[in-house]
């Protein structure tokens, strides 16, 4: 059996962040950033940023997972695990 794949996703404050990982290996790390839209307010705006995620997630998911090559026409691999950051670090 390989290794298990696993889809991360992370948001915080200014970004929405995608990894697929295989076992210890980074298959894809994609990064949106909405800090430019911030950049105008002089900070992050709660309900601009809910927003940018929410524009920012399904196509995030769909570069993470042709980067790294884990579907190919008619069949995608399964996903065995996904996690996201809870709280503050």
């Amino acid at each position: 059996m390989s290794e298990p794949l696993v889809l991360g996703i992370e948001t915080s404050c200014d970004e929405t962040a995608i990894g697929i990982v295989r076992g210890r290996t980074l298959l894809a790390n994609e990064i949106a950033s909405s800090v430019e839209e911030h950049a105008r307010f002089g900070g992050v705006v709660p309900e601009i940023a809910s927003r940018a995620h929410l524009e920012a997630m399904l196509p995030s998911i769909e570069k993470a997972v042709r980067d790294a090559g884990i579907c190919t026409p008619g069949r995608c691999h399964k996903l065995y695990g996904r996690t996201r950051k809870v709280g503050r670090f």
